[in-house]
């Protein structure tokens, strides 16, 4: 029916086509995986405009942008600068609003932390006014702090309710000291 040789072309086409799927498969298969909002972003998916920023990589997963419990926070304290994982600058401005009972004699704590909860500096944020909006009152700090004194690319902005202590609060905002490369 067929030729000796055609019978060794096919084999040997069928053969080559299987090598080539498998090897299509293997090399796909080892594709680095993303497992982050910060590496899916690094290898240039997009990014939602939504809060907190989501980034959909090209197996269809999305990776929701770590901002700290700044949700969870929302209805006591909002911060409008620094916003989430933004180099900050040495001394860094914070302003926000917080509700009337976050503050103590109209202040409260603010931390500079490393990742590894280092304190890299400490300030006051005051209440700005007696303005309310919702019984939010509007307040601001100048925080001095040590970038020299860590190795550590991320840390956070701590501010903290009334006297420091953890009395119903601490807003953990997520911050990078530098670029990361």
């Amino acid at each position: 029916m067929f030729s000796r040789y055609t019978k060794i072309r096919f084999f040997i086409v069928v053969t080559i086509c299987i090598v080539v799927a498998g090897l299509f498969i293997l090399f796909r298969g080892e594709r680095e995986r993303v497992t982050t909002f910060d590496e899916c972003v690094r290898k240039g998916h997009g990014v939602l405009a939504s809060f907190p920023r989501q980034c959909i990589d090209a197996d269809g997963d999305v990776h929701v942008e770590n901002i700290g419990n700044a949700l969870e926070m929302q209805d006591r304290i909002q911060v409008a600068s620094p916003e989430p994982n933004t180099i900050i600058l040495q001394p860094l401005i914070i302003e926000g609003v917080a509700r009337s009972d976050w503050f103590k004699n109209n202040s409260f704590l603010v931390e500079i932390t490393d990742a590894d909860g280092t304190v890299l500096g400490a300030g006051i944020a005051m209440q700005q006014s007696e303005l309310q909006l919702d019984d939010f009152r509007r307040f601001s700090a100048k925080v001095d702090w040590r970038p020299d004194e860590t190795s550590a690319t991320r840390g956070f902005v701590l501010l903290k309710k009334g006297g420091g202590k953890d009395e119903g609060g601490i807003l953990r905002l997520p911050v990078l000291f530098h670029l990361e490369l």
